[in-house]
């Protein structure tokens, strides 16, 4: 018979933030359950009722400590972790431009970098944000402002 689970279906905003030609990752605790030690960007979970933006400004507040202005939505990625076989996941990202503060890791985070990103390839980096990547090597699209 089917899957009796219950199956859920999470959206998340994410912001790729700029500041001086970099971009800030930061890594993902190695006590963390769900992918741990991989490099990700600010971002989270839109929790019922709270608007994209809200939750972008809030996972940013509450990751990094960072004041940002959001600019525009970059790429739009969906898929269905084998970790978790009853969820589907949408993760959106925004390019930001750094307004001010110093990065304040949460304890959901270990370490940070500012990069460029044509060293994203380096880093072992979530899923949506390598196939982000994919797409700018291969289009140049969207960061050129």
């Amino acid at each position: 018979m089917g899957d009796n689970k219950k199956k859920w279906i999470a959206t998340a905003a994410h912001a790729l933030i700029k500041r001086n030609g970099k971009y800030l990752i930061l890594k993902r605790s190695v006590n963390e359950d769900y992918m741990p030690g991989v490099w990700d960007i600010p971002g989270g979970v839109i929790n019922f009722r709270e608007s994209i933006l809200k939750a972008l400004y809030r996972e940013i507040r509450e990751e990094c400590g960072l004041k940002v202005k959001q600019k525009k939505l970059l790429f739009i990625y969906g898929n269905r972790p084998k970790q978790l076989k009853n969820n589907h996941h949408f993760q959106i990202i925004f390019l930001c431009d750094y307004i001010s503060g110093k990065v304040l890791l949460s304890r959901d985070h270990c370490d940070y970098r500012w990069i460029s990103l044509s060293a994203m390839g380096d880093y072992n980096t979530i899923s949506f944000l390598k196939a982000f990547f994919m797409d700018f090597k291969k289009n140049k699209s969207g960061l050129a402002n």
